[in-house]
């Protein structure tokens, strides 16, 4: 999980939609489904009424760490 949250970090908010292509790119133990749906319950999480994920601000810099630690290459395609 918080390496999806790294990827999340770089974003302002995302869509569900790349949502769903970031968890179909990160190997992941659980299904899909499950991790947006842990993902949305994520205290770290804000989620506005047109269901776009944002990190809360104050945790942003800690996950954006994390990001910066990924593979070059995972951090092209993002």
């Amino acid at each position: 999980m918080r390496r999806l949250l790294g990827f999340l970090s770089v974003a302002a908010y995302v869509e569900p939609a790349l949502l769903q292509e970031i968890v179909r790119l990160l190997p992941c133990s659980s299904p899909g489904i499950a991790t947006e749906a842990a993902l949305q319950s994520h205290p770290d999480i804000e989620l506005d009424s047109r269901m776009h994920l944002a990190l809360k601000p104050e945790n942003k810099k800690v996950y954006h760490y994390i990001f910066a630690q990924e593979e070059a290459l995972l951090q092209l395609i993002y």
